[in-house]
C-alpha cells in the first residue's frame, strides 16, 4: 500500500466516511422495514432477501452493460478455476445476510444509535482481528496502539449507550436487550470480516463483481433460509406504501463496491476506523432528527466513539 498515490490516499478518506453514512442509513431503512413487514423470523429474513436480491440485479446489469465490467467477471472466474482466488474469499455475502438480519431485527428494539454502536465494537475486533490474520488484500498486520484504542472506545461507548437504552424505559427487557447486543457485536465482527473477503475480491476482479458476488452468496444463502423461516410462527404483514423503505439494495450494493476498492487503499482498519465515524455521526443525527428525545448517554457514547476513533487515526499515522 505504500505505492498508493498520495492524492488517492487523501480522498479516500472522506469516501470511507461516506460508507458509514450509507451503512446507517441502511440499517434504519431495513430496521423499519423488518417492523412494517411483521413479526418472527420472516420478515427480517425477506426484508435481508429483498435488500440482497435487488442488489444482484443492479450489479448483474452493471456487469453486463460494461466490457470492462465484463472482463473483470471473466477474470475473477478463471482466478476461481486456477485457484489463484481461493473458494473461501468468496463467501463474504453468507456473513453480509447476517448485517442484513441484524438491522431488521434489532434496530427497533434498540434503537439506530445503540444497534450502531454495539455494529462498531465488533467491526473494530473483527477489523484488527482481519488484519492480523492477513484477510484483507493488505496482508498480515500486527495489534497495534490504534487497534486497543478504537477497540476501547467501542466497548465503553456500547456499554454505556446499552445502560442508557435499558434506563430509558423502552418495551424491550434486559434478557432482550442484552441479548440483542450481543448478537449485534457478532454480526459487527461479521461485517469487518465480510469486508477483508470483498476486498480481496475486489482485487482481483474490481469492486463491481465483489458486490455481485456479495449479493449473489447472500440472496442464495437467504433463499434457503426462507424456507426454514416460513416452518416458524411469524405474522407477515402487508408490503409498505413509502418508497424509501425499499433503497437497502441500491445503498448496500453502494457501500459494498466503495469498500471493496477503499479497502485496497488503507486496509481494513483504516476502513473500519472511518466508517465508525461516519456510522455514528449518521446514526446519531438520524436519532436527533426522529426523536429529540435521545438519551444523554447516547450523546456521550456517540462523542466518545467518535474521538477514539480520530485518537486511533492519528495514532496509526505516527507509528506508520
Amino acid at each position: 500500500m505504500s505505492s498508493t498515490p498520495r492524492w488517492l490516499r487523501v480522498i479516500a478518506v472522506p469516501g470511507m466516511l461516506l460508507v458509514g453514512v450509507g451503512i446507517a442509513v441502511q440499517s434504519r431503512v431495513n430496521g423499519q422495514l423488518g417492523e412494517e413487514l411483521g413479526t418472527g423470523l420472516l420478515a427480517p429474513v425477506v426484508t435481508a432477501m429483498f435488500t440482497f436480491c435487488v442488489g444482484v440485479v443492479i450489479t448483474s446489469l452493471v456487469i453486463a452493460a460494461s466490457p470492462r465490467q465484463r472482463r473483470n467477471f471473466a477474470h475473477f472466474r478463471r482466478s476461481l478455476g486456477m485457484h489463484a482466488l481461493p473458494w473461501r474469499f468468496i463467501w463474504g455475502g453468507a456473513l453480509g445476510t447476517l448485517f442484513v438480519l441484524g438491522q431488521a431485527t434489532a434496530v427497533g428494539p434498540l434503537g439506530l444509535a445503540v444497534f450502531t454502536m454495539a455494529v462498531v465494537l465488533g467491526q473494530t475486533a473483527g477489523g484488527a482481528a482481519a488484519d492480523r490474520v492477513g484477510l484483507g488484500p493488505g496482508g498480515p498486520q500486527p495489534l497495534s496502539v490504534p487497534r486497543i484504542i478504537a477497540a476501547a472506545t467501542a466497548l465503553a461507548a456500547v456499554v454505556l449507550a446499552g445502560v442508557g437504552r435499558l434506563g430509558s424505559g423502552g418495551d424491550a427487557s434486559t434478557t432482550v436487550v442484552t441479548t440483542l447486543l450481543i448478537f449485534t457485536v457478532g454480526v459487527g465482527v461479521g461485517t469487518a470480516i465480510q469486508q477483508a473477503l470483498n476486498g480481496r475480491v475486489g482485487a482481483v476482479a474490481g469492486p463491481y463483481v465483489a458486490a455481485w458476488l456479495n449479493t449473489a452468496v447472500g440472496s442464495v444463502v437467504l433463499i434457503c433460509a426462507l424456507g426454514a423461516a416460513l416452518l416458524l410462527p411469524h405474522d407477515f404483514g402487508a408490503w409498505p406504501t413509502q418508497w424509501w423503505l425499499y433503497t437497502g439494495g441500491p445503498l448496500g450494493v453502494s457501500f459494498i463496491a466503495a469498500s471493496a476498492l477503499l479497502v485496497r487503499v488503507h486496509g481494513v482498519l483504516v476502513l473500519m476506523l472511518c466508517t465508525i465515524a461516519g456510522q455514528m455521526a449518521a446514526a446519531w443525527a438520524i436519532a436527533v432528527a426522529e426523536s429529540g428525545g435521545v438519551p444523554w448517554t447516547t450523546h456521550v457514547a456517540t462523542t466518545l466513539v467518535i474521538l477514539g476513533v480520530g485518537i486511533a487515526v492519528l495514532a496509526r499515522r505516527r507509528v506508520v
